[in-house]
C-alpha cells in the first residue's frame, strides 16, 4: 500500500482512491465468492450447514460484528436504508469461498496497517468484513461520522458506479474538523432532539462532498471520522451497488 497511496494526502483529505491495489485476478475470485454467498442465502440454500445465519433484527451492531456465523442483516424492509442488504463476516462461510475472503482481510492486514500505524503512532486492527448490497435504496442513512476518533474503512467496488446515483460519498477535510462535528452532535442531541445524534448535517458545506464512483476494482479507504454515506436511488434505477468493506479500528 505505501507504493499506492500518498498518505500525506490521504490523512490531510480523508480518503485516497486508486485502481489497483487488488489483482484482476484477485478482484474476479472476490466477485465470484461474494455471488456464491448472496445466493445461498437467496436461495436459503444449505444455511446451517455452511455456517450461514439470518439475522432476527433483534440484535446489536456489536452481535453481529462478533458473531461466529456468517449473519444477514436484510434491511430492505427497514425505513432507513430500505434497499440494502449487509453481510457480516463473509469469511466465516464452511466452504472454499472462506479463502479469498480471508486473503481478502489478510492483504489489508499486511499493507494498510502497518503504513497507518506508522502514520498516526498507534495501533491499528482488523474488525468484522461486511459485503453491502444496495439495490433501490431510495432513504439511505443521511451523512454521518461512526467515531470521533481516527477509523477506517476500506471499500472495494463490486460492481461499477458510473454516476452518483446510490454512490458512497465523503466530506473531504471532515475528519479533521472535531470541534464542528462535536457542536452538530450537541446540537442534534439536545436542540433538535435527534436520537441519531450525528445524522442530521448542517454544518458541513456540500463543495466538500466527494461522490465516490468508478469501476469493479476501484478501492477506496476513508478515515470515517469524517463525514460520510450513501447517495439515495431513484426508484426507476434498476442498478445494484456491492461493495466488500473492510472497517479497521484504533486498539485502545
Amino acid at each position: 500500500m505505501s507504493h499506492l497511496i500518498d498518505i500525506k494526502k490521504f490523512s490531510k483529505e480523508g480518503f485516497y482512491i486508486f485502481d489497483n491495489f487488488f489483482s484482476k485476478i484477485e478482484i474476479e475470485q472476490l466477485y465470484s465468492a461474494t455471488h456464491f454467498l448472496l445466493k445461498k442465502f437467496e436461495n436459503n440454500e444449505n444455511l446451517i450447514d455452511q455456517n450461514l445465519k439470518i439475522a432476527t433484527g433483534n440484535e446489536t451492531v456489536a452481535e453481529l460484528d462478533n458473531s461466529e456465523h456468517v449473519v444477514l442483516a436484510d434491511r430492505r424492509k427497514n425505513k432507513i436504508d430500505n434497499g440494502m442488504i449487509d453481510i457480516f463476516n463473509p469469511q466465516k462461510i464452511y466452504s472454499k469461498e472462506s479463502d479469498i475472503f480471508n486473503f481478502f482481510r489478510k492483504k489489508i492486514e499486511l499493507e494498510c496497517i502497518p503504513i497507518l500505524e506508522k502514520n498516526y503512532s498507534k495501533k491499528f486492527a482488523l474488525e468484522a468484513t461486511n459485503i453491502y448490497q444496495h439495490y433501490k435504496t431510495t432513504n439511505p442513512r443521511k451523512a454521518h461520522y461512526d467515531n470521533e476518533d481516527n477509523y477506517f474503512k476500506l471499500f472495494l467496488f463490486l460492481s461499477d458506479v458510473k454516476d452518483n446515483t446510490g454512490s458512497f460519498f465523503f466530506y473531504k477535510f471532515s475528519h479533521k474538523q472535531k470541534l464542528r462535528k462535536k457542536l452538530m452532535n450537541r446540537l442534534n442531541k439536545f436542540f433538535f432532539k435527534n436520537n441519531e445524534l450525528e445524522d442530521k448535517n448542517f454544518i458541513f458545506n456540500d463543495k466538500f462532498k466527494i461522490n465516490f464512483t468508478g469501476n469493479i476494482g476501484t478501492t477506496v479507504v476513508t478515515d470515517v471520522s469524517g463525514i460520510h454515506g450513501c447517495n439515495p436511488f431513484s426508484l426507476d434505477d434498476e442498478k445494484k451497488r456491492l461493495v466488500l468493506v473492510q472497517r479497521i479500528t484504533p486498539i485502545n
